[in-house]
C-alpha cells in the first residue's frame, strides 16, 4: 500500500519567525542542535537533527524545512539516504513509516509500520543497489523497491528462518553479505530465491573477536569495524587492520572516500587507501562529497551542517549551517510567563537522564540555556528538568527545578545560585546531590516560590520573598514519590491544589489562609476517590465513586474549576472551598461513544 500527499515546499529563514501566524494555522518549532546524519542531491544537503529534517541549498546556503506541515508522514526520523538515480530522498521513521521525497510530493509506504509484529521496527542501515534499498532491520532484510515505491521481499535469514538482527548490508562482487551482532551472512544478491534463509550462507576466517559493529563496501573492498578496530579485505586477499594502533567510533562511505570518525577530527581514505585528516572542526558523525564543487559536507552535531573545501594548500573554506531553533525536541513541561514561553525536556516517573535544556521563544526566535552552563557553575551533574517559575515582580529572574539534582536560579538568562539542600530546606535521599527529587515550582502572587519536594517528610518548601526558606507538612504531599503540578486557585491565592501522580494517587487541597509560616489555621484534605454525580438508566441521580488510576494533568479555567485528567477522561472541580467537606462532589466528562 501507498499514500502519495502533493506538498508546496517552503524556505524558512530567520525572519519568517518573526511573521505573525494567521489564525488556524500551524508552525513547527523543531530543535536542530544535534545533525547526525546527512544526504546529497546535486543541489541540496539534507540533514536528520532529533529526529527532524531540513536542508541546505548547496550554491545559496538557503534553508528549507520538512514536517507533516510540509507533507512528511511522522516526526522522527531514523534514517536518510537519498536515491540519486531516481532523484529522491528516502526517509525512514522509528516506527517503520517509510516516506519517499521527490519532485512530485511525499509518497508514503506504510506497510512496515502497519505490520502487526512483536520485533522492533527500527531500521538501523539503508544501503542502495541498483533500483532497491535494502534495510538492515531488527528482524532481517526488507528489498525496497524504489521505482514501484513498495517493499519487495523481506528476508529472515536466521537458521530455519528465524528473526535475526541485522546492524547493516554491504554488496561486493555480486555479494550481499549482512552483519550481525555476531556473525556475517552472505548470498548472491543475483539470487531470485533470497526469501530462502538456505540461499544465505555464514562466512568463516573473520578478523579480530568480540561484536561486530559495522560493514560497508568501498572501492570493491569489504570494511568491517569490529570491535573498535576497522578491517578492509579485497577479494579473497586476507583482512587487512586499517588502523591497528586506533579505537574507531564508527564510519561511513561517502562518494569518494571511507570516512573515519575520531575525536574531533575525521581521517578520510581514497579508493588506494591513503588518508588525509580534517581537524579541528568539531565532533564530525557523517561526511558526503560533492566532487562538482570539490567540498565535503558534514553532520557536526551541536555545529550543524558544515562545509569544508580546500583547494591545495589554502587555508580552507568552513562554513556552518544550523537553524534556530529549541535545544532538542524533548519537550516535557510547557509554560508562559507573558508572551515568553519556556519549555525544558526533564521527565518525572524515572532518571531519564535527559540534558539539562531551559528553551525560551519570545519575539520569535529561541534562546537555549545549555546544561554546560549550568553545570560549569555548580560543579553538579544537571539533568531532568521538569518545571520553571518566573517572578511575577520581575520577569528577567526565574527558576528551574530538577527531578535530580534540585532548584537553579537565574537572571537575564544568565546563572544565578543553585538552591540544594545544603543552603535551603530541600531535602535529598541518600545524602546525594542527584537525589534532590523536585516536583514543580510555581510562583504566588506575593513573590513566595512554592517548590514540590518528592519522597522527604515535608513535600512543600518555600522559598519566601524575603530570601528566606520554609518548609510545610501536609499529610497528602508529604512522603509521595511522584507530586505533578502545584496550583495556586485564580479565585483565592490561598488555595492550593497538588496532586499525587501515582500511587497513592490523588489530589490534595490545602488552604494556607494566608499565613504560610503559620500552619495551625490551615485545612488541608487528600482525595483518592472522586464522588460525582450521575443519571442512570432508570433517570435517577446517582453518586459514583471513582479512584483514579493516574492522573495525568490539572489546568484552571478562567471560572475558577479546575480540570483533572485521568486516566478516564477529564473531572471537573468547582467550589473549592467546599472541596474539605465529606460530602464534596465533582463532575465529570464522558464523551459519547456511538461507534
Amino acid at each position: 500500500m501507498k499514500k502519495v500527499v502533493f506538498f508546496i515546499a517552503f524556505t524558512l529563514f530567520g525572519m519568517v519567525l518573526h511573521a505573525q501566524l494567521a489564525m488556524g494555522k500551524w508552525r513547527t518549532h523543531f530543535a536542530y542542535n544535534n545533525v547526525s546524519q546527512i544526504a546529497q542531491s546535486d543541489n541540496k544537503v539534507y540533514a536528520v537533527s532529533e529526529g527532524a529534517l531540513y536542508s541546505v541549498d548547496k550554491f545559496d546556503g538557503g534553508l528549507e524545512f520538512y514536517s507533516k506541515i510540509s507533507g512528511l508522514n511522522g516526526t522522527d526520523i531514523n534514517r536518510i539516504e537519498f536515491d540519486s538515480k531516481n532523484k529522491q530522498l528516502i526517509i525512514i521513521y522509528r516506527n517503520g513509516n517509510i516516506d519517499v521525497m521527490g519532485n512530485g510530493g511525499v509518497i508514503n509506504i506504510p506497510d512496515l509500520y502497519n505490520k502487526q509484529m512483536s520485533a522492533s521496527k527500527v531500521v538501523n542501515h539503508i544501503n542502495l543497489y541498483q533500483d532497491k534499498a535494502y534495510l538492515s532491520c531488527d528482524f532481517g532484510i526488507i528489498a525496497l523497491n524504489l521505482k514501484k515505491k513498495e517493499i519487495a521481499d523481506t528476508y529472515y535469514i536466521g537458521p530455519n528462518a528465524t528473526e535475526v538482527r541485522v546492524l547493516s548490508t554491504a554488496i561486493v562482487n555480486d555479494s550481499i553479505y549482512a552483519l550481525t551482532a555476531t556473525r556475517i551472512f552472505k548470498a548472491s544478491i543475483n539470487d531470485p530465491f533470497l526469501v530462502n534463509y538456505e540461499s544465505w550462507e555464514t562466512v568463516d576466517g573473520l578478523p579480530g573477536t568480540d561484536n561486530f559493529q559495522s560493514i560497508a563496501a568501498f572501492a570493491n573492498n569489504l570494511i568491517l569495524l569490529r570491535n573498535g578496530k576497522l578491517y578492509r579485505k579485497s577479494g579473497n586477499n586476507p583482512w587487512i587492520s586499517l588502523l591497528p594502533n586506533e579505537n574507531v567510533a564508527t564510519f561511513t562511505i561517502s562518494e569518494i572516500s571511507l570516512n573515519v570518525f575520531m575525536n574531533n577530527s575525521v581521517l578520510l581514505f581514497d579508493s588506494n587507501f591513503e588518508s588525509k585528516t580534517i581537524s579541528n572542526i568539531g565532533t564530525i558523525s557523517d561526511t558526503k562529497y560533492d566532487a562538482n564543487t570539490n567540498t565535503y559536507w558534514m553532520a557536526g552535531n551541536d555545529l550543524g551542517v558544515i562545509s569544508y573545501k580546500q583547494e591545495g594548500g589554502n587555508i580552507p573554506e568552513i562554513n556552518y549551517f544550523k537553524p534556530l531553533g529549541p535545544a532538542v525536541n524533548s519537550p516535557f513541561d510547557m509554560r508562559f510567563s507573558g508572551q515568553k514561553l519556556f519549555v525544558v525536556p526533564g521527565g518525572r516517573w524515572a532518571f531519564y537522564l535527559r540534558s539539562a535544556y531551559i528553551m525560551m521563544y519570545e519575539n520569535g526566535s529561541w534562546t537555549n540555556i545549555s546544561r554546560s552552563l549550568i553545570e560549569s557553575n555548580t560543579g553538579i551533574t544537571c539533568t531532568d528538568l521538569i518545571a520553571t517559575a518566573t517572578d511575577p515582580n520581575d520577569k528577567s529572574h526565574f527558576f528551574a527545578a530538577s527531578y535530580s539534582s534540585g532548584l537553579y536560579e537565574f537572571r537575564n538568562n544568565k546563572f544565578f545560585k543553585y538552591h540544594n539542600f545544603t543552603n535551603s530546606t530541600i531535602e535529598n535521599l541518600f545524602g546525594d546531590y542527584q537525589y534532590q527529587m523536585l516536583g514543580d515550582c510555581v510562583y504566588d502572587a506575593f513573590g513566595n516560590l512554592w517548590v514540590l519536594n518528592q519522597f522527604v517528610k515535608s513535600g512543600i518548601k518555600v522559598y519566601l520573598a524575603d530570601g528566606r526558606w520554609t518548609q510545610l507538612t501536609y499529610p497528602g504531599v508529604d512522603t509521595k514519590p511522584s507530586l505533578g503540578a502545584l496550583l495556586i486557585s485564580n479565585q483565592n491565592p490561598n488555595q492550593k491544589i497538588i496532586y499525587s501522580a501515582r500511587p497513592p494517587i490523588g489530589l490534595c487541597a490545602l488552604d494556607d489562609n494566608g499565613t504560610i509560616e503559620d500552619q495551625s489555621d490551615d485545612k488541608s484534605t487528600f482525595i483518592t476517590e472522586f464522588l460525582y454525580p450521575e443519571v442512570n438508566e432508570s433517570n435517577q441521580t446517582t453518586l459514583v465513586s471513582f479512584t483514579p488510576g493516574i492522573i495525568t494533568a490539572m489546568a484552571q479555567d478562567k471560572n475558577g474549576i479546575v480540570w483533572v485528567g485521568t486516566d478516564q477522561g477529564p473531572f471537573l472541580f468547582s467550589n473549592l472551598s467546599e472541596i474539605y467537606n465529606s460530602d464534596y462532589t465533582c463532575s465529570r466528562v464522558k464523551i459519547p461513544r456511538n461507534d
